[in-house]
Parts: structure tokens; C-alpha cells; sequence
């Protein structure tokens, strides 16, 4: 079997493919096979991230299986990407989030937020700032980008659920 290598679609600043001993550590990847059985050039949709060299073998670690798309006008927003950014997020603006959910919206095309949160957070007082962040970490995704600027997706939308509100 032969082994390649794409930048991950989060940070992918080209196309080009790159061998094992090629990888940078701390990069994350998807793989490409081709199988000595005649399968040609697979992208098995597995990410992995290089942790070191032992010798001249590149280590790697399973990342996800990158799968979990969403593509409604071309902008493959993937859900570890999206995660990630939520985390990173929800960190910095110190908001405790007890569930997370972004969902397709289609007429206009775009994705909204759903959060839940007690609403006694500050994220009410710095909503606008939140929102802008989240979205700022989603325009990572070059595809994304793209479709916003060309008015396919609208902006992403914030629905706060209050989870002081459950009975």
C-alpha cells in the first residue's frame, strides 16, 4: 500500500500532497491510499496529527474521522473544526456551555447557533462579541470564507436557550 498526505481542510493552504517523511509535527492531516489491490488514490476522510519521528518513521495519532461535513453551498464545514472553534471560544470569553448545536438553516442558506447557557452569564452583555468570534474561527475554513463573501451564506446566527428554564 502507498501512504499520502493532504493538510487538513482547517488549516490547508494548498492541495498539494506530501509524503510521511514530508509531514510537519504538530500538523494535522487527512490520508490518501492506494492499495496494492488496484484502489487508486483514496481519501479515506481519516485526520491525523504527526507527534514525532522515531528514527525516519513519522508518528501519528488518530484525530477523527472527517466525515461529519456540512456542505450546503460548497463551504464543508466540518464538525471537529467547528467543535474546535466553540471550545476556543467559549474559553475565552469564560462562557460555560452546557450543550452546543450548529444546525443548517436553508432559506437563506446559513447556520445558526444554538447555545445553552443560564442566561445570568455575561455572554448576554457581550453577545455581538461572541458571535463575531465564533464566526472569525469558522472564516478559518477557506470555503466558508468563500461562500460568505459571495453572499451564498448569510452571517451566523446566536439562539441563546436558557437552561434555567427546563422543567
Amino acid at each position: 500500500h502507498f501512504f499520502e498526505f493532504l493538510p487538513s481542510s482547517a488549516s490547508r493552504a494548498d492541495d498539494a500532497t506530501r509524503l510521511a517523511h514530508q509531514l510537519d509535527v504538530g500538523q494535522q492531516y487527512e490520508v490518501v491510499v492506494t492499495t496494492g489491490g488496484g484502489l487508486y488514490r483514496y481519501l479515506l476522510r481519516d485526520v491525523v496529527e504527526v507527534v514525532g519521528h522515531v528514527n525516519q518513521c513519522t508518528l501519528l495519532r488518530f484525530v477523527v474521522s472527517n466525515d461529519r461535513v456540512s456542505d450546503l453551498v460548497g463551504e464543508k464545514l466540518n464538525e471537529s473544526h467547528v467543535s474546535r472553534v466553540l471550545q476556543q471560544v467559549c474559553r475565552t470569553h469564560e462562557v460555560k456551555s452546557r450543550f452546543s448545536m450548529v444546525v443548517p438553516v436553508a432559506n437563506p442558506a446559513g447556520y445558526r447557533l444554538y447555545l445553552e447557557v443560564d442566561v445570568r452569564q455575561p455572554l448576554l452583555a457581550s453577545k455581538a462579541d461572541f458571535l463575531c468570534d465564533v464566526e472569525a474561527g469558522l472564516r478559518e475554513n477557506p470555503h466558508y470564507q468563500y461562500a460568505l463573501e459571495l453572499g451564498q451564506l448569510q452571517p451566523l446566527e446566536l439562539r441563546i436557550v436558557d437552561h434555567t428554564q427546563r422543567g
